[in-house]
């Protein structure tokens, strides 16, 4: 079953260095293992929200290959995880049956976790649209926001270490 796929991505300033690292290297994973019939949109977040495209859109090659390098933007701020996934929700869905997911790429170091919750259980319970899913980057001191996000979205919580390394 194909997949629409919408990355968010923390770009805030407690994701600088390794974690920021560790993060673009697990987008660009991501959307390199999505196949031709796939769909995704990619937001890089701080205090400001940066769009790749207004709607998924196909995941062909060259689209991955220019939303890879629109990865590569190093402005930064605080972390307004909220205006992200309000706008990741109210993306226009991709026709046809699809497999519709969200997924978070942060350490959960965010202020507005009442509304981050509102938002996910919103979604799931009373529009039945996309899976949130989370991906955090150490288990930072919100890693209890992180595996809250995941339950009230229907998805999974799964750690990445910032450590080259491991």
């Amino acid at each position: 079953k194909p997949c629409e796929v919408i990355l968010l991505v923390d770009h805030s300033g407690s994701m600088g260095g390794s974690k920021w690292e560790a993060a673009d290297w697990a987008v660009e994973k991501a959307l390199r293992s999505l196949g031709p019939d796939d769909r995704f949109n990619l937001c890089l977040f701080h205090s400001v929200t940066k769009w790749f495209a207004p709607k998924p859109v196909e995941a062909k090659r060259t689209c991955v290959d220019k939303a890879v390098m629109f990865l590569r933007d190093r402005s930064s701020g605080g972390t307004e995880l909220g205006m992200a996934l309000e706008q990741a929700l109210m993306q226009e869905s991709t026709v046809g049956d699809m497999a519709r997911q969200v997924l978070i790429i942060t350490d959960a170091q965010v202020t507005d976790d009442e509304r981050i919750i509102s938002l996910v259980r919103r979604e799931r319970i009373e529009r039945g649209g996309r899976r949130c899913n989370v991906l955090c980057i150490d288990a930072s001191p919100n890693a209890r926001l992180a595996r809250q996000i995941a339950k009230a979205g229907g998805g999974s919580c799964r750690f990445l270490t910032s450590s080259a390394e491991e």
